[in-house]
């Protein structure tokens, strides 16, 4: 049987509670998309796969045939075997850091308008994993509900967002302004190379 990091991730949601596929496409995008994305077309057939596997149960049918899925132990113990005896893919395919070995083509401006609208999209996640730690923490005082388990794992992976996030937005600052302050060595290289 070969499950699918998507697949494990699915089945570890629904360990937390039961949801259905439009529930775990919403928990996705509010809380994973940023490290996992998933959407509709690829959450149903896994979620279907995982029923076929053994591995989710549907636990209810709502309107309009709305499946609620619980995972079965067999699904818990395939996620712990995950965690336990696998190590994660480490590769890293980072299209902007590619983007940067080339970024010499263009000129100094070109170069800091690159670097300016990576600043601002890193600022707008900056401000989404704030507000969604926020409000997840705010959420936990008016419900009056500890902090342990998923929700505990949760807040771990949105402050290393915010750290990420925070980092970035400095190095991409900093790069950007040796660019501006160096522009005109910039642009003369980049004429004696490209002749």
């Amino acid at each position: 049987m070969r499950t699918s990091v998507l697949s494990r991730a699915l089945l570890g949601l629904i360990a937390a509670e039961p949801m259905s596929g439009y529930g775990l496409a919403r928990l996705f995008e509010r809380t994973l998309a940023r490290a996992w994305p998933a959407r509709h077309p690829q959450i149903y057939p896994a979620l279907a796969e995982l029923e076929q596997q053994g591995l989710l149960r549907v636990s209810e049918t709502g309107p309009r045939r709305r499946k609620t899925y619980a995972v079965t132990a067999n699904g818990v113990a395939e996620v712990q075997r995950w965690l336990r005896d696998t190590a994660p893919d480490r590769t890293v395919r980072n299209e902007t850091i590619l983007r940067l070995f080339m970024l010499w083509l263009l000129e100094s401006r070109e170069a800091v308008a690159f670097f300016d609208d990576e600043i601002e999209s890193h600022r707008q996640r900056l401000v989404g994993f704030e507000q969604t730690l926020a409000d997840d923490e705010r959420q936990r005082r008016e419900h009056g509900t500890a902090q342990g388990g998923i929700a505990f794992c949760a807040s771990l992976a949105l402050e290393w967002g915010i750290r990420y996030e925070r980092e970035y937005i400095e190095w991409a600052t900093q790069a950007r302004d040796r660019i501006a302050d160096g522009a005109k060595a910039w642009d003369n290289a980049r004429e004696r190379r490209l002749g």
